[in-house]
């Protein structure tokens, strides 16, 4: 968020009540809204955001900005931004749990239509990048990136991740072995899609 100081001008000057509300706004863009710990390597997953409403609810909808990976302690880390932030429906929704129940991976949602980056937490990168993590897995429709929405829905056993699409008002599950880097649904076949990481496709065996 850019804050002018032109739109902020009352007859030809800035007042000091609206800057102030100005400043507020920019740091509740980018709040955090929780911070999730990974005991076994000692690192915080930092997740920033704003809420956004509606309907005056305070616990309607969060907007999830970046998350920051680091060691716990240390202000520094690993920064992991979103290409555009992403909707959640409540603080639980917002703050998902990053890391695996072994707590050996993470994923992070890249965004709603992009899928989610993973990555061995030993393979984190160890200064501050905007690029994907090691691994990643997205859903696509007719082969077209960005065609449907990711939800994350939690963990199964140490280490697939549960997700969901959404298609034609349906919600399409999904289970992703990070360890082993094996795709699958409990659903019949869908031909329209498919799956990618990032650089190949990714196959979905489906009825399982």
């Amino acid at each position: 968020m850019i804050c002018s100081f032109t739109s902020l001008r009352t007859r030809g000057r800035v007042t000091l009540g609206t800057l102030l509300l100005a400043v507020a706004q920019i740091a509740a863009a980018d709040s955090l809204l929780c911070s999730k710990v990974n005991s076994r390597f000692a690192l915080s997953a930092d997740i920033f955001g704003e809420w956004v409403g509606p309907d005056g609810d305070e616990k309607s909808q969060y907007r999830v900005s970046r998350v920051e990976i680091r060691k716990a302690g240390f202000s520094n880390g690993v920064e992991q931004r979103f290409v555009e932030p992403i909707a959640s429906f409540g603080m639980t929704g917002a703050c998902w749990t990053v890391w695996s129940p072994d707590e050996e991976y993470v994923a992070l949602p890249r965004d709603g239509f992009e899928g989610f980056s993973i990555s061995p937490v030993r393979s984190l990168p160890t200064t501050s990048s905007n690029k994907p993590l090691s691994d990643s897995v997205a859903v696509r429709y007719r082969q077209r990136p960005r065609s449907v929405w990711h939800n994350f829905r939690g963990w199964s056993g140490d280490h697939t991740l549960l997700f969901y699409v959404e298609i034609d008002n349906s919600r399409i599950p999904f289970a992703y072995d990070v360890k082993h880097k094996a795709l699958t649904s409990p659903v019949a076949p869908i031909l329209v899609l498919d799956a990618v990481n990032e650089s190949a496709a990714v196959m979905i065996i489906w009825g399982r």
